[in-house]
This record gives structure tokens, sequence and C-alpha cells, in this order.
């Protein structure tokens, strides 16, 4: 459904910049309809070859993206082919890029905001946790002072353990 939801915002995008924010009339905007609804299910279809409808955002990676490129290129590939077989008039070739571009910004931008948010609010990095953990392990009077320096690191907080053989 968002995958859906996102390739129309795209695809209005694209005509509110092909027609410098100005809304054609009825029938031309009527004629860009029925595309919408190839161009659907062509990204639709994109998405379940890659299986990108089954992934959680939380976790998306540079793989992800990257699958996540090559469905819009793709999809948009078998849409441009669709719109020639079909031969729609009046259908700029233009909307075709413009589509693509803004598509692809609010794919990846969303998965990559959702993944920045869980970042930023999850327990193992919020502000008051350690930013890392050492064990220090014998060393007698070296050993104790190490651990008495990173103690001290203002900058980057540890949790220290440390093992002395006394």
């Amino acid at each position: 459904v968002l995958t859906i939801t996102l390739t129309a915002i795209s695809y209005f995008l694209a005509i509110a910049f092909r027609f410098d924010f100005v809304w054609p009339n009825p029938v031309i905007l009527e004629k860009l309809s029925m595309p919408l609804v190839i161009l659907c299910a062509c990204r639709m279809l994109a998405y379940s070859v890659f299986h990108l409808n089954y992934c959680y955002w939380r976790f998306v990676s540079a793989h992800e993206a990257l699958d996540i490129v090559n469905a819009h290129v793709i999809s948009s590939l078998v849409f441009t082919a669709s719109i020639t077989i079909l031969q729609l008039s009046g259908f700029p070739r233009s909307l075709v890029f413009l589509e693509l571009a803004f598509s692809l910004l609010l794919a990846l931008g969303a998965r990559l905001s959702v993944r920045l948010f869980y970042e930023g609010h999850s327990p193992r990095c919020s502000r008051d946790r350690h930013e890392y953990e050492a064990v220090v392990v014998g060393a007698g009077y070296s050993g104790h002072f190490l651990v008495k320096a990173l103690q001290s690191e203002q900058h980057h907080p540890a949790r220290i353990s440390a093992v002395f053989d006394d």
C-alpha cells in the first residue's frame, strides 16, 4: 500500500513539474490516469521480484538501497515499454524520468528516515549509555592507570570491566 502511495505521489509531482505547477485541463488529466495504473502495477511487480515488500525499514542497508534502485529502474523501463506498446497519445516522455527521480527520492528517503529515527531513539544509542565497553585483563599498576584514564575520558564515556592479577 505504501509503495503505491509513494508511486502516486511521485507521479503527481512529476506532472506538477512537467506542467510548471499549472494543472492541465481535465481531458489531459484523464489521459494521464491510465498510465498511473500501469506504473503502479509495474512498480508492485518489481518490488515483488526484488522482495522489497517483506523487509523491515528499520534495518535498511546499502544492499537493499541498490535493490530499490534496480526495482525502480526496471519498473520504469517496463512502464515505458507498456506506454509505447499501448500507443497512448499525448503522454509526455519526460514524465517517466521525472517520476523515476521523485520515486527514488521518496522511496529511499522514507526508508532512510525510518532507519535514522530508530537509530537515534534505540536504547543502545541513547546519550546516557556508554559509547563503548572495554575489558582490561591483568597488567597490575599499568592496568589500574589504564582503567582510570578510560574512566576519565569525557568525550567518549566507556564502561570498564577489569580483572587484575594482584
